[in-house]
């Protein structure tokens, strides 16, 4: 019987396409996995968790080939991978470098720098002689006990070199990011009451600050060229915003409005087209950056997904890592 002569019509349910698989999983912590980042080498690998252990993984046969246990005393907060050296931070208050040679970890860090353990914020470098590849030539940003303020630090000299502290209540630094505008450097900050502030290496002094969210700021990605911030935060949104030096504002362009908040981190790829979230609802978000639109929604995680680290070897590849103790590696597009 036709719908037509009956009258009835038929109600169609549109299918929804499957969340895309990972290409395979990592397990080999027992704990939350806070941190990971890709080596310069293909195929490895370095992750952290709250137990203070770093494992190094080579990807390609998907197994561990080493295991420094107790590198921190407590929880470990991030990592980075530069060159042929590893930076880590812990909830104890130690930033360290590691020695990466023989595909393997020197398991005595080069250099220890003990900072304010109360703090939620990560590090970020600076290379101020991008003609080298010695760590000693960084600068690092870590949060200060004082409630707002970064400190600079020189690896070269093991010293804190400047401040920056914010002439109003601010709340704690939350994330931070290094940028380069013209012939300066920048520092992007972003903090518990939920505004961003840029400052000024050269002059130690605020470029332009706006307030961009309800809750604190919990995480940032900014473009290459320096005018454009993206920012998550423990609200609902995702805020794709301007820097305008001129006027010393940041202009909220584009918003992306969650039903459950919470961004842990946020990477743009090297060649700006897509940037991902990874989301304390246990979703990584992928969304295009030119058309700022939502492409897709990966589910896997059965916990907070804490970080996620594009490979340097292949731009289509990236890992994600979680609450649930492992480690997603994923493809796309």
């Amino acid at each position: 019987v036709s719908t037509q002569s009956t009258g009835i019509k038929m109600a169609t349910k549109k299918i929804k396409a499957a969340s895309p698989d990972p290409l395979f999983i990592l397990r080999a912590h027992s704990q939350s996995v806070n941190s990971i980042t890709f080596n310069q080498i293909p195929n490895y690998l370095f992750s952290a968790c709250t137990e203070g252990k770093i494992l190094v993984w080579n990807i390609e046969n998907r197994r561990v080939v080493q295991t420094l246990n107790n590198s921190h005393t407590s929880s470990i907060i991030k990592l980075q991978s530069i060159e042929n050296v590893l930076l880590s931070q812990g909830r104890e208050g130690c930033f360290k470098i590691w020695k990466f040679e023989n595909f393997g970890l020197i398991n005595i860090p080069l250099q220890t720098i003990e900072f304010d353990p109360y703090c939620f914020c990560s590090f970020s470098t600076l290379n101020l002689d991008i003609n080298s590849n010695d760590y000693n030539s960084l600068i690092v940003a870590l949060p200060n006990e004082i409630q707002g303020q970064i400190d600079l630090w020189s690896l070269k000299e093991n010293k804190i070199i400047a401040n920056l502290k914010p002439n109003t209540k601010t709340g704690m630094v939350m994330a931070t990011k290094f940028v380069k505008f013209g012939e300066d450097w920048e520092l992007i900050c972003g903090y518990e009451d939920g505004s961003i502030k840029s400052w000024s290496i050269n002059t130690r002094e605020s470029i332009c600050e706006t307030k961009l969210h309800s809750e604190p700021i919990t995480s940032l990605e900014v473009t290459k060229d320096a005018l454009n911030i993206i920012t998550g935060s423990a609200d609902t949104n995702i805020n794709c915003s301007q820097i305008n030096r001129q006027q010393k504002s940041i202009f909220i362009q584009n918003n992306f409005e969650l039903t459950k908040g919470g961004i842990s981190s946020i990477q743009l790829r090297q060649d700006e087209r897509i940037f991902i979230t990874a989301g304390w609802d246990k979703r990584i978000r992928v969304f295009d950056w030119r058309k700022k639109k939502k492409l897709a929604i990966l589910k896997f995680h059965n916990g907070t997904v804490n970080e996620i680290n594009f490979a340097h070897h292949n731009k289509s590849m990236f890992a994600s890592c979680s609450n649930d103790s492992t480690i997603a590696i994923w493809q796309i597009y």
